[in-house]
């Protein structure tokens, strides 16, 4: 699985560069760096003048490619555990886990990790 991701990342790398060169070539201005998130944010800020080119068919149909081959080599998606509704007060949103042991919900209420059993505590008063 880890190389199918190395694979569909270096082939994502490739296509947004290519893309990313007609689009400079085509406005006459200077192309990104060769990073994938400097790159996607080139062709989108340019995605206007991208889809009056006469390649723009070809455009979304190899993007189109990239972001299911990057699907299929990242694996089929995990469910979240859903951790209790969130006890900021007045919020109506769930609290899910995040990266890095971190809580939150939605509306951007955070719980770090020092602050899980205060959460916890929370959580059994408000059920």
């Amino acid at each position: 699985m880890a190389a199918a991701a190395v694979e569909s990342r270096g082939e994502t790398l490739a296509v947004l560069a290519s893309w990313s060169g007609v689009v400079a070539e085509g406005r006459a201005e200077p192309a990104p760096p060769r990073e994938a998130g400097a790159l996607a944010a080139f062709l989108l800020r340019r995605l206007d003048w991208l889809g009056g080119h006469r390649a723009a068919g070809e455009f979304a149909a190899e993007i189109a490619g990239v972001l299911a081959r990057a699907r299929h080599a990242a694996g089929p998606a995990v469910p979240v555990a859903e951790l209790g509704p969130c006890v900021h007060p007045g919020c109506s949103g769930v609290l899910l886990p995040l990266p890095g042991g971190e809580a939150g919900c939605a509306a951007g209420h955070r719980w770090q990790p020092a602050q899980l059993l205060l959460l916890a505590h929370r959580l059994r008063l408000s059920a």
